[in-house]
């Protein structure tokens, strides 16, 4: 009877543990003070969880993506408050990586990242046409070139 009592006492004390130590993803909603909804996704452990939406008070979409233990992970989009992509790429353990692309009227950059650093080349369009390219190590830039065969002349390893 007592080895009866315990366990029961101990399923209850179980089912009463607060959620945020559960380690099942749970989707919640965050709100702005006016209570317009400002973000959205899923947390598990107190961390943000995969996909997950942020929101402008006006409720346009400010950004978008996924999180791997409260960090941003994988592919984001960035948007401005008008709606407007602004930015998107890629995140690892919530550092930029790989291809960047940024918009800003009829221009447009495509970027590399590695470990939150501009590095490697960075392509400069204008109206969909390549105007420049540039070159980057450790977020400092090492070349510039608006010629595509000087580009091409200067970097033969690199191919389109």
């Amino acid at each position: 009877m007592i080895l009866k009592f315990v366990l029961t006492l101990s399923l209850i004390g179980t089912l009463l543990q607060p959620s945020s130590q559960s380690t099942d993803p749970v989707y919640i909603k965050e709100y702005y003070s006016d209570g317009s909804l400002k973000a959205e996704g899923w947390r598990a452990n107190d961390m943000n969880q995969n996909y997950w939406i942020y929101y402008y008070p006006n409720q346009a979409v400010a950004k978008k993506g996924h999180f791997l233990n409260d960090k941003m992970n994988a592919y984001w989009y960035f948007y401005a408050e008008d709606g407007n992509l602004s930015k998107e790429g890629h995140f690892n353990e919530g550092k930029e990586v790989n291809w960047w692309v940024f918009y800003k009227g009829d221009i447009s950059k495509k970027i590399q990242y590695s470990n939150g650093n501009k590095e490697g080349y960075a392509l400069i369009y204008k109206n969909k046409q390549l105007k420049k390219a540039e070159k980057y190590t450790q977020n400092i830039k090492t070349g510039e070139w608006t010629s595509l065969i000087k580009f091409k002349l200067d970097n033969p390893e690199v191919h389109f």
